[in-house]
């Protein structure tokens, strides 16, 4: 599995993105040890950020004849609010798109028989709907067929997780999305710098499997335990007790 993910990700890296790639491990450490007890504030940073990225980019999508910046500002003010008002929602989007993406890499694993995959070229000409075009494109026809249903079903598992039991969606989402940034900068970071590292790892699949499932089980208990809202708060009641 994470030979697979390894040709998947960009190599021969230069020193700026392997900065970047060193804060995104220390990023992914943080997220997946106490992701939780700041959720609302990254939640809300999220979707002032990617509010002012879709507005900027929208009357180019759209072919609208105004400036980008007054769409960024109203798409940053308003998807700004629903992040820190509608925390419970975005927790459950954000937990369903992380179960997307990992059934999306097992979907691979198990059905991309001698197919390859290459990331599509990307210029000042991309538009995120044409890669994301071009990259359901690249995919072989039997991934095809059963990814949407696939992650389809895993979106909406995590949502409704996230929606019925928040406390419990909250710690998952930031565990995973911890593991999951911790894994591929470290992977990098490694193919970049101490490749002969990476043959300390364990080649079976069900092996790295059982180690990812675990380490998002951990974070999750340790934030579940300590840095979940609910148990800051009521640490934060019995010291004042």
């Amino acid at each position: 599995m994470l030979q697979q993910l390894l040709s998947l990700l960009p190599r021969e890296l230069g020193t700026a993105a392997l900065v970047l790639a060193m804060l995104g491990t220390m990023l992914g450490l943080g997220l997946w040890i106490a992701g939780a007890r700041f959720q609302r504030s990254i939640l809300t940073l999220t979707t002032v950020a990617g509010g002012a990225w879709v507005g900027m980019c929208l009357p180019r999508w759209c072919g609208w004849g105004i400036d980008g910046m007054a769409t960024a500002v109203a798409g940053a003010v308003v998807l700004g609010i629903t992040g820190y008002v509608c925390t419970r929602f975005w927790v459950g989007i954000g937990f369903g798109l992380m179960m997307a993406l990992w059934s999306a890499m097992i979907v691979w694993l198990a059905c991309h028989g001698n197919g390859e995959w290459t990331w599509p070229d990307v210029n000042s000409k991309t538009t995120l709907p044409g890669f994301l075009a071009e990259t359901w494109r690249s995919l072989p026809n039997n991934v095809i067929s059963i990814l949407p249903w696939v992650s389809g079903a895993a979106t909406l598992s995590g949502l409704m997780i996230a929606l019925l039991w928040p406390k419990l969606g909250g710690v998952l989402l930031f565990s995973s999305v911890g593991v999951s940034l911790l894994l591929t900068t470290t992977l990098v970071l490694l193919e970049n710098g101490r490749p002969q590292w990476l043959g300390a790892l364990p080649a079976a699949t069900w092996a790295q499997s059982i180690i990812l499932i675990v380490m998002v089980l951990v974070g999750a208990f340790v934030q579940w335990r300590f840095f979940s809202p609910a148990s800051a708060g009521g640490a934060g009641a019995k010291k004042a007790k």
